[in-house]
């Protein structure tokens, strides 16, 4: 089992991934990304992947997913403001 500080490491290496990917896509950031999707996110893993069928690791597993989409969204904002603030 790994520790919350590992979780946390990686969560932040993979999201910084999967922001410079969202950005590779050419996918942009809008503020419902950040507000009304991650509660999306998290009903869509604990209540139709039926992750409350797994009791708190159901709970933990789709905070994280929560917690990695808000955080590669948010990258991905600190991205195109990097940008715009270079051009």
């Amino acid at each position: 089992m790994t520790s919350i500080s590992k979780e946390l490491c990686n969560l932040d290496r993979y999201s910084r991934d999967q922001a410079e990917e969202l950005r590779k896509r050419g996918e942009r950031y809008h503020w419902w990304h950040l507000t009304v999707r991650p509660l999306a996110v998290f009903c869509y893993c604990f209540v139709w992947k039926r992750g409350f069928m797994a009791g708190y690791r159901g709970f933990w597993a789709a905070a994280l997913e929560v917690c990695f989409d808000f955080w590669s969204h948010a990258k991905l904002r600190e991205l195109e403001l990097r940008e715009s603030s270079a051009n």
